[in-house]
């Protein structure tokens, strides 16, 4: 009888816990960053930070459709003063450009299409107006590698590892 009833209170106790661990954490997880619009087939996308809210994110140039012809201009369609990222795969080159400051993950924007993400692919990179640091990592971890106004060229010791990186400046 007294291992029945202690047997009831250790599985009381264990379900109360998980019902206060699971509730809390879901909310804690779904508020603490706000989600990221994926945008497919997307050469150019443009991505504002604002700050604590979402970003919001802008196709600038389609990829281009089978038999469609584009005059290649070997330029950009980002502004001068954001943060440009380039990779390139089979199916071409493809341009990420961050205007603002923040955190950005890159695990969080799509590469072609959903679930594909930029993530570990950006091989070229200039700078604009902006200043901060890229990070082979996820979530601010792993190599470093600082960056300035008005730089471009390779990711150096980040080149195909770069997963995340920090906009602290924007001077222009």
């Amino acid at each position: 009888m007294r291992a029945n009833r202690i047997l009831s209170l250790s599985i009381a106790t264990l379900v109360i816990t998980l019902i206060f661990f699971t509730s809390s954490t879901s909310n804690v997880h779904a508020s603490s960053k706000p989600s990221v619009p994926h945008l497919e087939h997307c050469a150019v996308e443009l991505v504002h930070l604002n700050g604590s809210n979402a970003p919001t994110v802008e196709c600038l140039r389609p990829e281009k459709t089978a038999g469609q012809i584009i005059p290649n201009t070997y330029g950009t369609d980002c502004t001068s003063q954001a943060l440009l990222l380039q990779a390139q795969d089979n199916n071409g080159t493809l341009q990420i450009c961050f205007l603002g400051t923040g955190f950005i993950n890159l695990t969080d924007y799509t590469w072609r299409f959903w679930p594909n993400t930029w993530n570990d692919r950006p091989t070229y990179y200039q700078s604009g107006c902006t200043r901060g640091i890229f990070y082979s990592d996820i979530n601010g971890q792993g190599s470093t590698q600082n960056f300035g106004q008005y730089e471009s060229g390779s990711l150096g010791t980040v080149q195909y590892t770069l997963s995340s990186f920090y906009i602290g400046q924007v001077a222009c």
